[in-house]
């Protein structure tokens, strides 16, 4: 992601989502590492008209807070979502803060999973938010990496769960969806499940078919409040 980004559409989807899950399940933590990217001179995460949004618009106190906070391009930081889920009573942690290099990735990720390894806190969502998502043939710094996520999934505790961004492009989005979905089972786990709109997905990861069945059941709770979500 890109400081830059805050506050757009696919915000209001997002941190929506992920604070409903919070209030279904809870969490104990929700740990969002948002692999930073530098700004640029792109009109990304210039949509800001959220009443178009097809998820997340009902959330009047979300709306309020992105606007008062992403108002000027060049004063966006996107860790100030920390403020709004604190205010919600959730332990949102933004880190880390670091640029993310497609050179570094190792190192990036390496210090992730040993954070992981000696982290006592139980029932945690980990969220990751790269600016294009998930690998492809030609991989960089705007992808994260199948065994990333199951090195991630690995070390955090038993009912805890993973989760990241996937952008659409070119490809058939259906045919996509379904692609890295089969993928992630593939690859990462058995346990992977999905929302999207007509621009972004959700995926999510889990240890077990039990805990895979509760991100389900909350997931199709939220469709019901916004029927226009592909699940």
């Amino acid at each position: 992601m890109k400081h830059q980004y805050f506050g757009d559409i696919i915000d209001l989807f997002k941190y929506d989502l992920l604070k409903t899950l919070n209030e279904n399940i809870p969490f104990n933590e929700i740990l969002f590492v948002p692999m930073l990217t530098e700004n640029d001179n792109s009109n990304d995460g210039k949509k800001r008209n959220y009443q178009k949004a097809k998820a997340g618009n009902k959330n009047l106190e979300l709306i309020k807070f992105l606007e008062e906070n992403s108002k000027y391009k060049h004063e966006r930081n996107a860790k100030m979502i920390e403020e709004f889920f604190k205010n919600e009573g959730a332990n949102f942690r933004f880190e880390p803060e670091d640029i993310f290099r497609h050179k570094n990735r190792e190192e990036y990720f390496s210090a992730l999973v040993s954070s992981l390894k000696t982290s006592t806190t139980k029932n945690k969502l980990l969220f990751f938010d790269p600016d294009n998502g998930m690998q492809v043939k030609n991989n960089n710094h705007k992808h994260i990496l199948y065994i990333e996520l199951k090195d991630s999934l690995n070390n955090v505790c038993e009912n805890s769960v993973v989760s990241v961004i996937q952008f659409r492009h070119r490809a058939n989005w259906i045919n996509t969806l379904q692609k890295k979905k089969s993928d992630l089972v593939n690859q990462v786990c058995p346990f992977a499940t999905y929302i999207a709109d007509n621009n972004s997905a959700f995926y999510f990861m889990t240890k077990s078919q039990e805990r895979l069945d509760e991100i389900e059941n909350s997931l199709r709770k939220y469709r019901e409040e916004y029927p226009l979500l592909i699940l």
